[in-house]
């Protein structure tokens, strides 16, 4: 009589209901791949597996070929060689003089029982030094003069 009323008590009873019309042909099984095929989005998994390939291969080889050194470091060179690369990169040559004279200065700080007279020539040595010309020649021969000065013996 009233199809509401029967269905209300149809569901009243149970929890679940189950319409099954596989008979008639209309079985439809939903899953990730059959959306896939349905919306032909093949050509779209193709292209986000390409592009995580490609950022793979990024992270592991650089496109760009490293950067050749300036200067070949080879595996014999001593501490000499590998402290005078340094300074060339971080001191300039007009101010090399005054840093080692500097250092100098501290180090003997340092040292107990420093040679006021050895400091003292080797100021004066400094002083007239800083008065020259100041290419890389002279620069040279002032830290030599001054290093002279430093070792002279007293007589």
């Amino acid at each position: 009589e009233n199809p509401a009323a029967l269905l209300a008590a149809l569901l009243s009873g149970g929890n679940e209901i189950i319409f099954d019309e596989t008979h008639l042909g209309s079985e439809a099984h939903v899953g990730v791949s059959d959306l896939i095929g349905k919306y032909h989005l093949w050509s779209v998994i193709a292209a986000a597996l390409v592009l995580a390939i490609l950022f793979i291969w990024q992270n592991a080889v650089p496109l760009m070929p490293y950067k050749a050194q300036s200067t070949p470091i080879s595996r014999d060179s001593g501490g000499k060689s590998t402290l005078a690369r340094l300074l060339r990169r971080s001191v300039p040559s007009k101010d090399l003089l005054r840093t080692c004279m500097v250092e100098w200065k501290k180090y003997i700080l340092r040292r107990r029982g420093a040679d006021s007279v050895k400091t003292q020539s080797a100021e004066r040595a400094y002083q007239e030094a800083m008065g020259a010309s100041l290419d890389n020649v002279c620069i040279v021969n002032n830290y030599n003069k001054v290093v002279k000065s430093i070792n002279e013996r007293k007589s």
